[in-house]
């Protein structure tokens, strides 16, 4: 496979792993794990894929192996955002809680496994959504399982069993396709401040004051998405 090919395939699988992964977020944690390791994994093979193949072409006659394995080391380096600074702070106030944890070894397999992983699916998002097409597909799928939770929770609460797992309400609490009503409570809380977002730009974008020209899900994809 060309260099070519292999980054367009790892786009691919990356934005199918992205549509599953939010579709099985409330059902599954077992899907979600697999489709983060499946968009990691996919995101890692694209970045050395373009690493090794600009390098190679370029390299001069005895360059040094370190410097060529710094270079591509180089080429993991995130692309320009505007949450990269956020995001340098968060992890370095993170590490500092490590080194002062009274559980060092935990804290830090928590640091390298959970935080890692969060930031490099974050990235893998802002690198492979690039369309308003892309971003409308995935928020709509978002608001259509969102949907689906929703009614399946009304329906427990109803008929004390839900459709999709037949649980029973906890407590008479409904938790729909959630372990714990507080799970319930988390998830939606994602979906009504993306609604209130996008009906807030909506309604921004109607003023003839409003500069941008574009609709809802391209502010999204502007303020988002869009490098520095």
């Amino acid at each position: 496979m060309t260099k070519n090919s292999i980054i367009n395939w790892s786009d691919k699988i990356i934005i199918f792993s992205f549509q599953a992964m939010i579709f099985y977020l409330p059902m599954s944690t077992a899907m979600v794990e697999i489709f983060s390791s499946i968009i990691i994994t996919m995101f890692f093979v694209k970045k050395t894929t373009m690493s090794v193949v600009n390098l190679s072409h370029r390299q001069p006659p005895g360059h040094s192996k370190i410097k060529y394995l710094i270079n591509i080391l180089k080429g993991y380096k995130p692309e320009r955002h505007y949450l990269n600074w956020p995001i340098g702070i968060f992890l370095c106030v993170n590490l500092l809680a490590v080194v002062l944890s009274q559980y060092p070894a935990l804290s830090l397999k928590g640091f390298i496994f959970k935080l890692f992983q969060s930031i490099a699916l974050f990235f893998s998002f802002v690198e492979c959504m690039k369309t308003k097409k892309q971003i409308r597909v995935f928020i709509m799928l978002h608001f259509m399982v969102t949907a689906i939770v929703v009614i399946n929770g009304l329906i427990q609460y109803w008929r004390v069993y839900d459709f999709v797992f037949f649980h029973a309400l906890l407590d008479e609490r409904v938790i729909s396709t959630f372990k714990h009503p507080n799970d319930l409570a988390a998830y939606l809380l994602i979906p009504i401040l993306l609604l209130l977002s996008l009906l807030a730009g909506w309604k921004t974008s109607r003023n003839k004051n409003y500069v941008s020209g574009g609709n809802s899900a391209n502010m999204h994809h502007q303020f988002f998405l869009q490098p520095v």
